[in-house]
């Protein structure tokens, strides 16, 4: 007891509270530079750690040193301190300062070494990429974690965690659920089908991918421990692993996340850029229940069960208001159905006011679905995709909206070179492929657009989409008949998918209309109008207790040509004689709808017929016709018939006879099969056509 007192009143003589509270505060300082260097250049994840350690085994040696040095007794053998002589020669302040000095630059030497040798592929610590075994930007598959613990959603919620953070990596793309149900296609297996390691490793074989990445969860008493592991697809090796433990559920986040950044590091991802995301606890949610929701709300919504997916985004938001990744997804699925445009709104905004507790990605992505939703800033948008891309170049949502985007603006070789990166980049979603080949019509590129629409079905055999763009395809060069052939190939293939039966119902209904099949088209309506009852997607323009006497009216006004409807109309716009002007507002009408091709030159025409100036009549319905756009049967259905007559009107007219017969021929061609209310018109066509070619 007299010891402990005599060392403690020696602490308090020499100062030694005053030499620790001044190593504190240097203490802070090393860790405030370490920390800054860190997220400068990026150290190893066992810098952080390594430093405490030496700062806190520092601060027993400086106590130590500051006791021994300079007592009372000088005199070898008096007392006590006659027993530290041989310390107090050894410890010595000079003695200190350069151990110090030596261990600073031992420490250095080997930070320099490790991150040296992680970047050249020497030795056992070089990264996966650096000794070539994974490329940059690879593409990699996440299985889905085999969970052995009693809660049964935990495997599902770990997968998600684990899908959001590896998200954030700019290394390597892992491939979303969506990217991998065409391979689940082509080895005739549902989509619905559980991604565990075996069926996944198959697909990565099959897409020609390097590498599978596996897990587990295991119980652990109150915990639970999360491994992690990198498969070679080709021979099954392990290429590296690595687990972290849980202390309890609600620590699962934190486990994920520092397991996820060994990963990371070990494949050879900068470190700096591991040590700048935020952790999963930040931005995903405090609710680990409304995580689990997410995670099952991401999954129905990959299998197209967009309903369910908005149903389990809902539970989440009750269970956690705050969860921006949840609005967001909201946000998007509710846009995807056409549904409540105020509330896409609503949950945009929510997103973005939550934005700072997303990853990088989604973060972004959430920027551009307000600048397009709640406050529409195109430039705005533009950019917050663009800065995504810079991190992320192969990223296929991005991709894709920015070339949305850019068609919109009317700027089309852009558009058409982000979907060709996308479809070139593998992985590119349904819709790409189908925007893609749509921006290739309209500029023109026919064989682009054919070997686009092939590789779509490479990718995706049993998408219905396939079938629909081929259906459209063939209409847009006015093969009606394959047209037809696709759409009914696309209506059988989808029957009990209502969405898909009324697009398929509605596409037919415009085909038999083209070509004068009324009570067909009528049928076919009706059909589309009971089937949107059902599913409320947007897709009919009004009411439904209106919409089948607003689309008879239209059948009735323009194929009948009953002036008493839809053409008088057109005739009241014409009652002022202001046609100079009505032409004007048709081009101006035109212009401001850059991405539909047809619009406007129909109607430009029939006012110059009005206005007896027939040259320029002929010249916008020729604009008309030759105008590339892939989704024009929905005008042609109306317009093409009368397109074909009034150039064969005019042209006879202005004495080209031969010209004449080419469109009287078009016209009774498309007609040959309609119904007979229209036959005459048929015959009249072939009678005109005959007459001008000096037959009796």
């Amino acid at each position: 007891m007299a010891g402990i007192t005599s060392l403690l009143g020696e602490i308090h003589r020499r100062s030694v509270w005053q030499i620790l509270g001044s190593y504190a505060v240097g203490a802070w300082l090393v860790l405030q530079l370490a920390d800054t260097v860190s997220s400068l250049i990026g150290l190893p994840l066992w810098f952080g750690p390594a430093i405490v350690a030496l700062l806190m085994s520092g601060a027993p040696l400086l106590l130590l040193t500051a006791v021994v040095q300079g007592g009372r007794l000088s005199k070898e053998g008096d007392g006590v301190e006659a027993s530290f002589l041989g310390l107090r020669r050894m410890l010595t302040w000079s003695n200190v300062g350069v151990g110090a000095a030596a261990v600073v630059v031992l420490f250095g030497f080997t930070t320099g070494g490790y991150l040296g040798m992680r970047r050249m592929g020497v030795g056992p610590i070089a990264t996966l990429q650096a000794k070539g075994v994974i490329d940059h930007q690879e593409r990699l598959i996440l299985s889905d974690f085999d969970n052995r613990t009693d809660a049964a959603t935990l495997g599902e919620t770990v997968t998600q965690l684990f899908r959001i953070d590896l998200a954030q990596s700019s290394a390597i793309t892992v491939l979303q659920p969506m990217q991998i149900v065409p391979v689940l296609a082509r080895m005739e297996r549902d989509a619905t089908t559980r991604l565990t390691f075996e069926v996944a490793l198959e697909v990565a074989r099959r897409e020609g991918l390097k590498a599978v990445i596996a897990g587990d969860v295991l119980p652990l008493g109150d915990g639970v421990v999360i491994s992690a592991r990198l498969v070679a697809a080709a021979s099954g090796d392990v290429l590296t692993a690595e687990r972290q433990t849980a202390r309890n559920v609600l620590d699962v986040p934190n486990a994920v996340d520092r397991l996820s950044a060994k990963l990371r590091e070990r494949i050879g991802e900068s470190l700096r850029t591991i040590q700048g995301d935020p952790p999963l606890q930040q931005v995903t949610t405090r609710s680990l229940q409304a995580l689990e929701r997410y995670a099952q709300a991401e999954s129905a919504n990959d299998r197209g069960d967009t309903e369910r997916a908005v149903a389990l985004l809902e539970e989440a938001l009750e269970e956690d208001s705050t969860f921006a990744m949840a609005h967001r997804k909201l946000a998007v699925c509710l846009g995807n159905l056409g549904r409540d445009p105020e509330r896409v709104r609503r949950e945009a905004a929510a997103a973005f006011e939550g934005r700072e507790r997303l990853t990088d990605r989604e973060r972004y992505l959430t920027e551009a679905a307000y600048f397009s939703y709640v406050e529409p800033d195109v430039q705005a948008t533009i950019r917050a995709y663009e800065t995504l891309l810079e991190r992320y170049p192969t990223d296929p949502v991005a991709l894709n909206n920015l070339a949305l985007a850019f068609g919109d603006l009317g700027r089309l070789d852009e558009a058409e070179r982000l979907y060709r990166r996308s479809v070139d980049a593998g992985g590119a979603p349904a819709v790409t492929y189908s925007n893609a080949i749509e921006v290739q019509v309209r500029l023109g590129m026919s064989d682009s657009a054919e070997v686009t629409w092939r590789r779509f079905v490479e990718a995706y055999p049993e998408n219905p989409r396939v079938m629909s763009v081929r259906s459209a395809l063939e209409s847009a060069r006015f093969r009606f008949d394959a047209a037809e052939e696709w759409g009914q190939r696309l209506l059988e293939a989808t029957r009990g998918n209502p969405a898909w039966e009324l697009q398929a119902e509605l596409g037919l209904g415009h085909l038999a209309l083209s070509r004068g099949r009324l009570e067909e088209a009528l049928s076919r309506m009706r059909r589309v109008i009971e089937l949107e009852e059902r599913t409320p997607y947007g897709s009919v323009p009004a009411p439904s207790r209106h919409a089948e006497a607003l689309f008879e009216a239209g059948v009735l006004a323009v194929l009948l040509e009953d002036t008493l409807g839809a053409v008088a109309s057109l005739d009241r716009a014409f009652a002022e004689g202001r046609y100079d002007d009505a032409a004007e507002q048709f081009l101006a009408w035109r212009d401001s709808v850059p991405e539909c091709a047809v619009c406007g030159w129909f109607e430009r025409a029939q006012v110059f017929r009005a206005t007896e100036e027939p040259d320029s009549a002929i010249a916008n319905l020729h604009r008309y016709l030759d105008a590339d756009f892939l989704y024009r049967s929905e005008s042609d259905a109306y317009k093409l018939w009368l397109a074909y007559r009034g150039l064969a009107e005019l042209y006879q007219d202005q004495g080209e006879a031969a010209r004449a017969v080419e469109y009287y021929g078009r016209f009774a061609d498309l007609w040959k099969d309609a119904d007979p209310p229209l036959q005459p018109r048929v015959r009249g066509a072939r009678e005109a056509a005959q007459r001008l070619r000096g037959g009796p």
